[in-house]
């Protein structure tokens, strides 16, 4: 929603802005990373336990049939322009209490 201000609470405390912005995106960094390496070491079992390619290929369309589907789906769901505009409020908002307080 336009105007609306992103929070995250819980463990982490309470982060607003940018803050909570680049906790989320850290946090998809990480789960991207995991998930890579568990598709190459499913991939390396796979061949050492069949060392057939037909199973390898399986593997790798399991793992990434998911990913297309879904990205079909919401990408469409999604505008970047609107993605744009937000950060930029956010960053602007983040500057202008920064100046406020004194801060920067």
């Amino acid at each position: 929603m336009p105007g609306q201000r992103v929070s995250l609470s819980g463990r982490l405390g309470n982060l607003t802005g940018m803050q909570a912005v680049v906790t989320l995106w850290i946090g998809q960094l990480v789960s991207l990373a995991g998930t890579g390496m568990t598709r190459f070491a499913m991939t390396i079992w796979v061949w050492q336990q069949t060392e057939r390619a037909t199973a390898v290929a399986l593997i790798w369309v399991a793992a990434i049939a998911p990913a297309v589907v879904l990205d079909q789906e919401v990408s469409g769901k999604i505008q970047p322009r609107d993605v744009v505009q937000t950060l930029k409020r956010w960053s602007a908002h983040d500057d202008d209490t920064g100046r406020a307080e004194g801060n920067r």
